[in-house]
């Protein structure tokens, strides 16, 4: 179990209390539980059509949420996250309590809400609804950083959206660069990574 009053570490992700296991139950479980939504809606009509559709967007929005962070509490919302941009890991570094974590940093899906909703409506299979369910990540993010990419423009999906924002992410599970800060990009952002990690990986060498 997580300590509760211990900051949260931006460079490092204790294994243990990682995310990923407990989000892949349940994109699975949702996945199935939208593919048999699905079947019930098909075969519906009239009143019961509505009925069923209803029930289905329900649980769509449901499993989009849990898909990334199980329940809306801070420990799983920010902190057991796995994805963190550079100013929210300065943010974290230079903060003195949890409760300063918390603030001015937002659970931003990579992927966004109403895509992968959109995706949810059109699929059919649980393999389907499974693999578009695998596309929500969610990274944490500062109010600056997710201005940043509400000014992006709409044809960029997932990472592409932080690559043309300029925003370097952290992976703080492996313990490396998942996007790497670019070339002239902010040296106090490097730096800052530097201290506390070692030398960042170049670009090339980043997964994407």
């Amino acid at each position: 179990m997580p300590t509760r009053n211990r900051l949260p570490d931006p460079a490092r992700l204790d294994p243990a209390q990682s995310l990923e296991p407990a989000l892949a139950h349940a994109r699975q479980f949702y996945a199935r539980a939208l593919a048999e939504l699905s079947g019930h809606l098909e075969a519906a009509q009239g009143d019961d059509a509505a009925a069923w559709r209803l029930l289905f967007e329900r649980v769509a929005h449901d499993a989009v949420w849990a898909a990334t962070e199980l329940h809306r509490g801070v420990e799983t919302k920010y902190f057991r996250q796995r994805y963190i941009s550079a100013r929210a890991w300065r943010h974290w570094a230079g903060a003195s309590t949890r409760g300063e974590c918390g603030r001015g940093v937002q659970h931003e899906h990579v992927v966004e809400l109403r895509e992968i909703k959109l995706q949810l409506a059109r699929a059919r299979t649980e393999a389907d609804f499974h693999e578009t369910l695998s596309r929500a990540l969610a990274c944490v993010v500062t109010d600056q950083d997710h201005a940043d990419l509400n000014r992006q423009s709409k044809p960029l999906r997932g990472w592409q959206r932080y690559e043309q924002a300029g925003i370097a992410v952290w992976d703080r599970l492996e313990g490396r660069w998942h996007l790497a800060p670019a070339a002239g990009s902010d040296t106090m952002e490097r730096a800052a990574f530097n201290d506390a990690v070692g030398p960042a990986e170049p670009p090339g060498s980043s997964a994407r």
